[in-house]
């Protein structure tokens, strides 16, 4: 995936007049299920409303569609299982700050990082999730959207969907690099907004410095989110689509 070329696009002009959704209707229920592409995505794409959602009182859990162990290929100190179990640790210290106190069950999945399909999505494992939801309790699953342009991004989403129809529970798919570019605004678009979250959500940004900073110096051609980015996911109300 190429980075957009600047924080614009047709979503975000179609989230400007969106209607902000209450935590009530976006997290029914007594839990939810996250189910993220990679360490981060919960982050940048709905951490104010996983934040929320905890300190409401609701019990969450995650399933990790892959470590993203590919976004450094080229690193040498930080080879593919390194950077995997960096990542990880990201995402536990991420989730410390955005659900202080809580214990939220991520179960891996290992699927290859920026080379996943929604054809590799086996009814085994769609069983596998939907049981991991009814364990704890989700009676809503959130994920990526489907028009994030990245392969990862779209087979979460198919999961996502094909488990809340197993289950006929709600799905709500939260935006992250399909916000930006152009294409035409999907319908049940609706926006999150919680500024007693915010800090949390900035503060867990900051736990992810392999993908934000200099900390993976010896790879040229590995990711790293410019700075206008972070502070735009660090601040902008997130954006949810409802797909079932």
């Amino acid at each position: 995936m190429s980075l957009p070329e600047a924080v614009s696009g047709t979503l975000l002009d179609a989230a400007r007049t969106a209607p902000l959704i209450p935590i009530e209707q976006l997290a029914p229920g007594a839990g939810l299920m996250l189910v993220i592409p990679h360490p981060d995505d919960e982050t940048f794409g709905c951490g104010m409303a996983l934040a929320a959602a905890v300190a409401s009182g609701r019990r969450a859990a995650i399933v990790l569609l892959t470590d993203g162990e590919a976004s450094h290929p080229s690193s040498a100190r930080y080879g593919s299982d390194a950077l995997a179990a960096l990542r990880r640790a990201e995402l536990q210290e991420a989730l410390g700050h955005l659900c202080p106190g809580a214990p939220i069950a991520v179960h891996r999945l290992a699927f290859p990082d920026g080379a996943s399909m929604p054809a590799d999505i086996s009814p085994e494992t769609v069983e596998q999730v939907a049981d991991l939801a009814l364990e704890n309790k989700a009676s809503v699953i959130w994920t990526t959207w489907a028009g994030d342009p990245h392969c990862d991004h779209q087979t979460a989403a198919a999961l996502a969907t094909r488990v809340s129809r197993r289950l006929a529970i709600p799905h709500f798919a939260f935006a992250v690099w399909g916000r930006f570019g152009p294409g035409t605004p999907p319908s049940g678009l609706t926006c999150f907004h919680d500024a007693r979250f915010l800090a949390a959500k900035r503060d867990a940004i900051d736990c992810y410095r392999s993908q934000t900073g200099d900390l993976i110096d010896d790879d040229p051609e590995g990711f790293v989110m410019p700075a206008v980015f972070v502070d735009h996911f660090a601040n902008h109300p997130e954006i949810f689509i409802r797909e079932q």
